[in-house]
């Protein structure tokens, strides 16, 4: 679904199978500069954050796990299409009720915006 906010902003889901792809390959290069090691085996919640209007910014965000060393662990992950924002941050198995949320709100923080 559609979220609105009275900043004119809009997140939604991502369920384009391509756009899906594009994202997890994008995620993986922030993860590497972040100096995150590892690969991305799987990404989850996959949203988009937007102003709306033509040729603006777009954000995208996810929570991905990542295999290294024969472990895997849960991260948070965003960057946007035009400014150069992106994060990372680890997702502690546990804290969050509400990923989709979670994704959404770490995104607008993090890689959204001037």
């Amino acid at each position: 679904g559609w979220i609105a906010y009275s900043d004119g902003s809009t997140a939604h889901d991502v369920r384009s199978k391509s756009i899906q792809n594009e994202m997890l390959s994008n995620f993986q290069n922030v993860l590497s500069k972040w100096g995150v090691g590892g690969r991305i085996e799987t990404c989850s919640q996959y949203i988009e954050v937007s102003v709306g209007t033509a040729n603006s910014e777009n954000a995208y965000g996810a929570v991905c796990r990542v295999l290294h060393a024969g472990r895997t662990s849960d991260w948070f992950v965003c960057n946007d299409d035009m400014v150069g924002h992106e994060d990372v941050a680890q997702d502690l198995k546990g804290a969050f009720s509400d990923r989709r949320a979670v994704v959404i709100n770490f995104t607008r923080e993090n890689c959204f915006g001037g």
